[in-house]
């Protein structure tokens, strides 16, 4: 199984269906606070759960019932705006979220986990387009 966290955010619900047409079996883990439900298609091979990253005890209980073997993790507060005015939230989801999903993601033995980030970390730069070998800010 596949654990695509943030996947009823926009970019989140096109790989959820780029799964699906690949016939994987996708579990969605969104709270969702930004993203739709609506934007998840409808498929016998997709399993939704409404939690946070965040939630320690989920994670253990999700990593548990479900054999995941990758997690693609998208969920985030990705607004620079909100960062600046949430601090706090941010580091939790950010920071703390991500790094309970790799210790759970560990812990279960999952063969990859791919993370996603956005060109917000290299900050108001003029040169563009902006490229992955650009110092991040």
């Amino acid at each position: 199984m596949i654990l695509v966290t943030g996947g009823a955010g926009f970019i989140g619900s096109h790989l959820v269906e780029a799964l699906l047409q690949r016939n994987k079996k996708v579990l969605v883990l969104d709270n969702p606070s930004t993203g739709k439900l609506e934007n998840l298609p409808k498929n016998g091979k997709l399993t939704f759960l409404k939690g946070d990253i965040t939630d320690r005890n989920l994670l253990r209980e999700l990593f548990t019932e479900y054999k995941i073997v990758t997690v693609f993790h998208l969920a985030a507060v990705a607004s620079v705006h909100e960062s600046v005015n949430n601090p706090l939230l941010t580091h939790k989801v950010n920071f703390d979220g991500t790094l309970y999903l790799l210790e759970e993601s560990r812990r279960a033995g999952v063969e990859s986990f791919i993370f996603a980030s956005s060109a917000a970390i290299y900050g108001n730069v003029d040169k563009l387009p902006k490229v992955e070998s650009m110092a991040v800010e």
